[in-house]
């Protein structure tokens, strides 16, 4: 069974390979900052569901 990546905050939901960056620094770090918010946000859905939270 393979990994998809399509867990909230993957870095493949955010950036696409093979293209290239016109900004890499600012276009990693905003990406980063967005999967961060992502994973956070799914760790309160899934806490709240299992009423951890």
């Amino acid at each position: 069974m393979g990994f998809s990546g399509s867990i909230p905050g993957a870095a493949r939901l955010h950036l696409v390979d093979g293209v290239a960056l016109l900004r890499p620094e600012e276009q990693v770090f905003t990406a980063m900052l967005t999967g961060f918010a992502d994973q956070q946000l799914a760790r309160t859905q899934i806490s709240s569901r299992a009423g951890c939270g």
